[in-house]
């Protein structure tokens, strides 16, 4: 089983409104695989949070099964750090970032449309925002 709280972050901040900011997140060094190694090969997931926390990991371990993903926060500097670092744990993995709130419809729907003009698919949603909103979208391509 795939421990994924072991790779929660830590995101600090000198003080509330301050600046400067420090992202932690980090991806595994010792991930062992428990299914095969590109079962997700091919296919695109799409997390919300994405740029931190268990929104993070849970992108990281899709990648490291072939899968590439779609990452999506309000942080924009978390977003790039996120890309950057999971690209480099896990080369030939492509990582697409899209600032959006998720509680903004409008936003989840230029979102997706923006996913699906860059990889032409969708197959995977992981909703790590914490926010749900019960409403059916219809995105034409």
């Amino acid at each position: 089983m795939v421990d994924l709280s072991a790779a929660c972050y830590t995101y600090n901040m000198a003080s509330r409104g301050a600046k400067s900011q420090e992202f932690t997140d980090r991806c595994m060094t010792d991930y062992k695989q428990i299914f095969c190694n590109g079962i997700l090969k091919g296919k695109v997931a799409f997390v919300t949070g994405g740029g931190s926390g268990i929104g993070f990991t849970i992108a990281e371990v899709f990648m490291r099964h072939g899968c590439d993903v779609a990452i999506a926060s309000r942080n924009f500097a978390r977003l790039e750090y996120a890309k950057r670092t999971l690209e480099a744990a896990v080369p030939g993995r492509k990582c697409f970032i899209a600032q959006m709130d998720v509680r903004k419809p409008e936003q989840v729907t230029e979102c997706v449309r923006k996913i699906l003009a860059e990889y032409n698919r969708l197959d995977i949603l992981v909703n790590s925002r914490l926010y749900f909103i019960v409403q059916t979208f219809h995105i034409p391509h």
